[in-house]
């Protein structure tokens, strides 16, 4: 059916079509990857309060801060989050095999770090003490 034009200016007509090419969806779902005390590992799940996060993934835990933002999440107002719990055993093998070689052998005895750094630090707190009793016989 065409427009009835009343004045000037740009009209739009809608023609009805069968399909609907914008669907609704939810823009609220955030999604958390990160360590949590217990939990699926490697699979999401999707939770709806602090309450759910705790019963698949454990409590609070200073640490794990991924439990942390999670209870700020629903604090916050957000009703619906994906977690995705992340976690990698390290047993002592795994451990040793992920530090360089370079870093395991030992430092010679002969130069120890710490003794060059304390020596000078040293004569700097000395040194105006002497000055300054040195000056004051002079006078």
């Amino acid at each position: 059916m065409p427009v009835q034009v009343t004045y000037p200016g740009v009209y739009i007509e809608e023609i009805p079509s069968g399909s609907h090419t914008i669907v609704g969806a939810p823009t609220a779902v955030t999604a958390f990857v990160g360590r949590a005390p217990k939990g699926p590992v490697d699979q999401a799940h999707t939770v709806t309060s602090f309450g759910d996060f705790e019963k698949f993934f454990g409590a609070l835990d200073f640490d794990y801060p991924l439990t942390y933002a999670i209870k700020d999440f629903f604090l916050s107002g957000g009703s619906e989050a994906i977690i995705i719990r992340r976690f990698v055993l390290k047993t002592p093998a795994a451990k040793s095999a992920t530090q360089p070689a370079a870093q395991s052998t030992p430092q010679p005895a002969s130069q120890p770090a710490a003794q060059p750094a304390a020596q000078p630090a040293a004569q700097a707190v000395d040194a105006p003490a002497n000055k300054s009793k040195k000056g004051g016989k002079g006078r």
